[in-house]
């Protein structure tokens, strides 16, 4: 028996180097008989919370020593959150920084239960790196390199068990240790040669034995074929539509452009490996032996580290297979989901490599029992989360007789908070959640917060004020002066705050902030830079000189910008895709299932095809020969996956049929026959490899400024009918008939560009044009919307659509004015019904079924953008829809009555 005094000073300067081997705090409070003191080498005058609680503990005695109320060494903050109780912590730690120029970031520990490791510590590396970069190491969490291999080799692990499915074999191909095999490629451009390749699952037919498919389509085996195939011969690209037999299949190869050829290679050479790996670990029941071999020769293959930490890390991934062929019995045959799931479970167990922290010490309770630090903050010390509930384990013998050294879970987490509580040298904080997330209703702190406020507070009513327990932080960070202090996101977020206030009360409290839209169009220039310097606002680019950079405009340019001047300006003017692309992109890399509808952005235009094929044959309407013309056309579209195949290319296919005849039998009834084969023109440019168009010059067009733009693209369909009337048909579809105005704008434009092409023919007097919607009506009869356009001369045309590319050109169009309210506006208007353009499209908008043309574009919720001024509206539809509305009243033909043939 003997007493030992531990002098602060040089403990603490033989642990600081390394901490992870320092247990001498306890081992001296676990040890019996030994009594500890600690003696404090400068000592402050006053006895502190914290070292009467320390001494108490030592001395196996209750605490005496009552401090003044000023005391904070021992403080219980409730939190808000999760998120808000760590910011709370990063901005008490600058502060004490701050105050104590003795004080290092080493000097702080950020310690959580290992219950809410999971939740704490990414939160922690997030807020720690918002709080001005504070410096930290997160004991528990591993290393990116650590992450990145172990991440692999699980993967690799997986692959086998699974059906092979294109996110199953992406997910390894495009994982970053296997993607820098090949660091010219980018692997996204694997995900888009998946989808044109239709690459769904299955290594090959012998993975669906069972399917509904009359051919192998949707494997890895028929696309990468595909693939190589088009390496050295012609496909659709290159206007070759033929399949090519091989082993008596047919198979469409697939040319690409030279510069997606590497990524293609890349993508046969590691998805053919991966597909042999699954194959030979499906091979049947092996000795582990065999496994390893397979995984050891697949993982130096297939993973690429870098030198360093990664090279380490995937040399203990190996020694764990050492380590589990130890454990399994020699010639024991094991499937391979036994031997990976043996592997899995001990790939985590790798020690990780020693490194010293850095800064800020976060980690969870076991890592961190018994090392010394000047202030620790212990998080997470939730009602039933710290300590560990008591449970029944059916399977744990010691609950029936306990022994002496038997340790519950809820033992072993008070011991780990007695150890961390004495290891507090100068300050120890301890926080909890005191909000419910869901309800808000009040939470309380775990039971040893409690008792511990109970022994230090024993006279203390429960309502009364606690000289431990702090005031809650603020729910949101920009309220809490100290997290603005730290956290410059908050501090900007303080100040948005109080401009939005200032605004509200500037307008008597009612008026709200308006959309940024709006804001920077009210507020005077050298005002509104100041806002958006507070708000971080970016304006979108200028586009001063973007009519000069671009080539020209077409057709349906124009015809979409009347539709919806937002979308078709971000689409024209900003560098960005539709909307539609992110998302079926994301689609693409978890589809698993091969599509079994229509791919209708391709299916309309070769239906339509397929229709004026049929219309260019001679002599009357044959089902038989129409039958079999689809047969034809679409046997290269399923062997190209864009239409389905099987039962389901069955019951498409009459569908398809059915919509066809529709065409044709309205566009027949309506112009008794057609003289030649109607078709599309091509102005300026056609589709490369088609010797079927016809092609016309572009279209020049003035501008305000003096320049001109180009208009090119393909017309709707032209065509000559039996009374040599001139004829643009427009096929749709949808049966939906809520707007026929809609509809005409294309044959309204083509009207337009005609016009301009009669001039160059030397006709300057504008020929009438009859304009044909052809839709599905009731029953699958035809329905025909039939205008009448008068002719137009080609000044006039030339300067309606000089007027509306410059608009279109002149600047992104960010307010929300679609075509069907005004469209709507003017049928109200005929029917003597008093509404505004802006009323009207804050009707549609907020009537919760009207689908607008404005919803397909780069542009995310259109309907969110602020609705013009009726003024503003008004100018906008007489400068752009004035001289098209007569288009739409003049010799309008009735179309519910029956078409007689013309002659």
């Amino acid at each position: 028996h003997a007493d030992v005094d531990v002098d602060a000073s040089p403990l603490d300067a033989w642990a600081r180097p390394g901490r992870d081997n320092v247990q001498l705090l306890g081992r001296l409070a676990a040890a019996g008989g030994v009594e500890a003191r600690f003696v404090d080498p400068a000592p402050s005058g006053r006895a502190s919370r914290l070292a009467a609680l320390h001494q108490a503990v030592l001395e196996r005695r209750l605490p005496a020593l009552r401090p003044p109320a000023s005391d904070d060494s021992l403080t219980v903050v409730p939190s808000p959150d999760p998120r808000r109780e760590l910011e709370t912590i990063a901005a008490e730690i600058w502060r004490r920084l701050r105050a104590d120029e003795t004080l290092t970031f080493a000097d702080f520990a950020v310690v959580v239960p290992q219950a809410s490791a999971a939740t704490y510590l990414p939160i922690a590396e997030a807020v720690f790196e918002e709080a001005s970069r504070l410096p930290h190491t997160v004991i528990d969490l591993p290393r990116p390199a650590e992450r990145r291999v172990t991440d692999a080799v699980a993967l690799l692990l997986e692959l086998p068990l699974g059906a092979l499915a294109r996110p199953d074999l992406l997910r390894v191909a495009m994982h970053p240790t296997v993607a820098r095999r090949f660091p010219d490629v980018d692997p996204e451009d694997w995900l888009a040669l998946c989808e044109a390749l239709e690459i769904v699952r299955g290594a090959d037919r012998a993975d669906q034995p069972a399917s509904y498919l009359a051919r192998d389509r949707t494997s890895w085996d028929q696309g990468l074929r595909r693939l190589a195939l088009g390496a050295f011969l012609t496909g659709p690209r290159g206007g070759e539509t033929r399949p090519f037999v091989l082993d008596g299949e047919a198979v469409l190869p697939v040319d690409l452009p030279p510069a997606m050829e590497p990524a293609a290679r890349a993508l046969g050479m590691v998805a053919r490996e991966l597909c042999a790996f699954a194959h030979a670990a499906r091979g049947g029941p092996a000795p582990f032996e065999v496994h390893a071999a397979l995984l050891r020769r697949t993982i130096a293959q297939t993973i690429l580290p870098e030198p360093g930490d990664e090279e380490a890390v995937l040399g203990d991934a190996l020694g764990v297979l050492e380590r589990v062929a130890a454990l399994v019995p020699v010639g024991l045959p094991v499937s391979f989901r036994v031997a990976a799931e043996l592997v899995k479970a001990r790939l985590g167990e790798t020690p990780r490599r020693h490194r010293t922290p850095e800064g800020v010490t976060v980690a969870s309770f076991v890592p961190m029992r018994a090392l010394p630090f000047r202030h620790i903050f212990v998080a997470g010390l939730d009602e039933r989360v710290f300590p560990a509930p008591e449970g029944v384990r059916a399977l744990d013998l010691r609950a029936g007789a306990r022994r002496p050294g038997d340790v519950t879970p809820r033992e072993q987490d008070q011991h780990m908070f007695l150890e961390t509580m004495l290891a507090a040298r100068d300050q120890l904080t301890l926080s909890y959640v005191a909000r419910d997330a869901v309800t808000g209703e009040p939470r309380s702190p775990s039971p040893v917060v409690e008792a511990l406020l109970e022994l230090l507070e024993p006279d203390r009513a429960d309502d009364a004020p606690s000289a431990i327990i702090r005031a809650r932080p603020p729910l949101a960070r920009h309220e809490d002066l100290a997290a603005c202090a730290v956290i410059p996101a908050a501090a900007r977020e303080r100040r948005a705050a109080a401009l939005g206030a200032s605004l509200r009360l500037a307008g008597g409290g009612g008026r709200q902030l308006p959309p940024l839209g709006e804001l920077s169009g009210a507020l005077p220039g050298d005002v509104w830079a100041g806002v958006a310097r507070e708000l971080d606002w970016v304006a979108p680019p200028k586009v001063v000189s973007a009519r000069r950079a671009r080539r020209g405009l077409t057709l349906a340019d124009l015809r979409r910008f009347l539709e919806c001047p937002l979308q078709a300006s971000a689409r024209v003017l900003l560098p960005v895709g539709d909307d539609g692309d992110a998302a079926a992109e994301a689609e693409a890399a978890l589809r698993e299932q091969e599509p079994l509808d229509e791919v209708r952005l391709e299916t309309v235009p070769f239906l339509r095809t397929l229709c004026a094929e049929a219309l260019a044959a001679p002599g009357p309407a044959d089902d038989r020969a129409l039958a079999e013309a689809y047969d034809r056309a679409a046997e290269v579209k399923r062997l190209g996956g864009a239409l389905p195949d099987g039962l389901f290319g069955r019951a498409l296919r009459e569908r398809h049929l059915a919509l066809v005849r529709c065409w044709r039998d309205g566009v027949l009834q309506a112009t008794g026959g057609l003289v030649a084969a109607p078709g599309y023109l091509w102005l300026g440019a056609a589709p490369e490899h088609r010797r079927d168009v016809t092609l016309r010059p572009p279209l020049s067009v003035p501008l305000a400024d003096g320049t001109s733009v180009t208009v090119g693209g393909r017309t709707e369909l032209c065509a000559r009918a039996a009374d040599e009337s001139r004829v643009v048909i427009s096929l749709v579809g949808s049966a939906t008939r809520d707007y026929v105005e809609r509809d005409l704008l294309a044959p309204f434009l083509t009207h337009l560009a005609l016009a301009l092409l009669d001039e160059g023919e030397g006709d300057g007097a504008g020929r009438p044009t009859r304009a044909l919607v052809v839709r599905p009506g009731d029953g699958g009869a035809p329905r025909v919307d039939e205008r009448l356009f008068p002719g137009i001369a080609a000044d006039d045309a030339r300067g309606y659509l000089g007027a509306l590319a410059a608009e279109l050109l002149q600047d992104v169009h960010a307010y929300f004015l679609p075509c069907e309210a005004v469209f709507t506006w003017k049928r109200r208007a005929e029917k003597g019904e008093q509404m505004g353009v802006r009323e009207a499209v804050l009707l549609l908008r907020d009537d919760n079924w009207t689908r607008f043309a404005s919803d397909r574009g780069p542009i995310p919720n259109p309907r969110d953008y602020p609705v013009p001024g009726e003024s503003r509206a008004r100018e906008i539809v007489e400068r752009r829809f004035l001289p098209y509305f007569p288009y739409l009243a003049a010799s309008a033909v009735d179309d519910a009555a029956p078409k007689k043939k013309r002659r």
